[in-house]
């Protein structure tokens, strides 16, 4: 990789145009463009309305000028269709370069986007570049980037052992008093991930290949994200990384993470419906994604719903019903005849 000046940025002319989504939250998104508004590196933003219940809209136009657009989306149609608005409106008036979306609830800097330019003018085969992600504590980020998600395999098994095979071993161990070895599933994916998040973090080569970066903060080319058709408008929420990645990969273009610069994602994780059966956004999201782009077998989609259905009862069981389950398979095992 070479070496580039910010000169040769500017020489090369790599505009770039920055979208920003708002839904009800206007101080944050009003924090957000108070830091980005005089980067000299970014040309012009795109600011969303994805139609608030507040005076979000009214509030932000106010910072409506040459280089920024506010526009209200006419629904709250979710993260895809939101971002979709402002990419459009970059392409069809000033047709940048690269293009960023940004979460309001997200902090970089002006050499951030400097570096991600000259990474883009010296890789030509990455449509997608993004900094390696901090929470507000100055630690790796929740989830910033991920391995290949489009295999079968990785989607199911995680879910079969946690269900099953984690289930019967535990239940074996302890009809039998045998040792308890934690094989938690959850747990060994979580260390494994974050070995490769340290990997990455710790990588000479600045540059390096992911699957997918999260959709907090990234920058991408504009002719690759014309050429998949920009985020897919049938999510809501959730997956759209996944789903793009899957695009770009069958084009043959790469999704990179810069670990030489940082950006904070200042943002609080709330899960939804814990304690209950019912499907959550993140759930259908990564229903349509299984569906769409990993399988076409109807066997294979009945059998993710029935796996997360099993998950979600595994979890919320009492552990009065867990008692319960393994009192009868004892009684069933050691039986008199």
């Amino acid at each position: 990789m070479s070496k580039l000046t910010v000169s040769s940025c500017v020489e090369q002319g790599l505009t770039c145009g920055l979208v920003v989504l708002n839904y009800v939250d206007f101080a944050m998104t009003r924090k957000l463009l108070e830091i980005v508004k005089d980067f000299p590196e970014i040309d012009h933003i795109a600011v969303i309305d994805n139609k608030s219940p507040n005076e979000s809209y009214k509030i932000l136009k106010e910072y409506e000028n040459d280089k920024i657009t506010v526009i209200q989306s006419e629904k709250n149609g979710g993260y895809s269709y939101g971002n979709n608005i402002g990419v459009r409106y970059l392409i069809e008036n000033f047709n940048p370069d690269i293009i960023g979306i940004a979460n309001p609830d997200t902090i970089f800097s002006n050499f951030f986007v400097r570096r991600i330019k000259e990474l883009f003018i010296a890789n030509e085969d990455y449509a997608v570049i993004t900094g390696f992600q901090l929470d507000a504590d100055n630690k790796t980020g929740n989830h910033p980037f991920w391995e290949d998600t489009s295999k079968v395999s990785t989607t199911l098994y995680p879910m079969i052992h946690f269900v099953f095979i984690s289930t019967f071993e535990n239940i074996f161990r302890r009809i039998f008093r045998m040792k308890h070895v934690h094989n938690d599933i959850h747990m060994v994916y979580n260390e494994r991930y974050r070995d490769y998040c340290e990997k990455i973090r710790n990588s000479p080569t600045p540059l390096n290949q992911v699957w997918a970066v999260e959709g907090s903060l990234f920058f991408i080319r504009t002719k690759d994200f014309e050429d998949v058709g920009l985020f897919d408008e049938k999510i809501f929420l959730y997956f759209e990384e996944d789903v793009l990645a899957k695009k770009l990969a069958l084009l043959g273009r790469k999704v990179g993470v810069a670990n030489d610069i940082t950006y904070i994602h200042d943002h609080k994780v709330q899960p939804e419906n814990v304690g209950s059966l019912e499907l959550t956004k993140g759930d259908k999201a990564k229903i349509f994604y299984f569906n769409n782009y990993v399988s076409d077998s109807l066997i294979l989609q009945k059998l993710l719903v029935f796996l997360m259905k099993a998950e979600k009862f595994k979890i919320v069981a009492s552990p009065r019903t867990k008692t319960v389950i393994k009192s009868v398979i004892r009684k069933l095992i050691f039986r008199k005849k």
